[in-house]
């Protein structure tokens, strides 16, 4: 059973005091966490490092598996990056910059989180494809693609669209929240058309398979009908 910490940072730190305890070591005082790196000259001592994964990796668990603890760390690392401040307010004020500089209007996006689980959390289809289309045309772009669920494949779409024409062919992020459901990525027709999408489905009482099935029959429908060559007329 997988469960998302809450808190990550103060978990690690009565863990910590747990197992010194265990081990007879004596602590006095409750277990804190801190938030921000000491200063370099502060005299503090480094007790353990762990260096994560290559950042093309982290993508990959992040999309493929929706893993949304990673999400919320990267976006505290991007503000650590770019500001030095590892804090949520910075990473949402950096990625809104991002969104207007590649185009995407102000009023097309709104966040609160690194995951996308916040309730608060809007954005529109147009948005989406904005930023799936500026992604394509990146250095980086077939890392991206690699990171992406593949329809029928493997991740988060490995049980859906098998067995019809979209599978293999759909490459996309999936999202699911209470009476919420999206799909989000690019297609690849029958006639080799490569095309990029958007769906949201929300504020609906579907359950289960009921939210995400008519996402699945409209990637079928384009995959088959789509890009496909004009008939002749006779």
């Amino acid at each position: 059973l997988l469960l998302a910490v809450e808190k990550p940072a103060e978990y690690a730190a009565v863990l910590l005091k747990r197992l010194l305890e265990a081990r007879g070591v004596r602590i006095y005082g409750r277990a804190r966490a801190r938030h921000e790196a000491p200063p370099a000259d502060d005299g503090s001592v480094v007790l353990a490092e762990h260096t994560s994964l290559p950042l093309a990796e982290s993508i990959r668990v992040i999309l493929k598996v929706s893993e949304n603890l990673h999400a919320e760390m990267l976006l505290r690392t991007v503000a650590r990056e770019t500001t030095g401040t590892g804090s949520t307010e910075e990473g949402l004020k950096f990625a809104q910059e991002f969104f207007t500089s590649i185009g995407i209007a102000e009023d097309d996006v709104a966040i609160h989180d690194g995951s996308g689980l916040s309730r608060m959390n809007l954005i529109t289809p147009r948005a989406a494809v904005t930023l799936l289309r500026y992604a394509a045309q990146q250095p980086w772009s077939g890392a991206f693609f690699a990171a992406l669920p593949v329809a029928g494949v493997d991740g988060t779409l490995e049980h859906r669209m098998n067995g019809t024409p979209a599978e293999g062919r759909i490459r996309a992020k999936t999202g699911s929240l209470g009476s919420v459901n999206a799909l989000s990525g690019y297609a690849t027709t029958l006639s080799g058309t490569p095309l990029v999408f958007s769906m949201f489905g929300d504020k609906h009482n579907l359950r289960g398979r009921g939210g995400t099935d008519p996402l699945d029959a409209i990637c079928v429908a384009m995959v088959e009908e789509l890009g496909a060559p004009t008939k002749e007329r006779k």
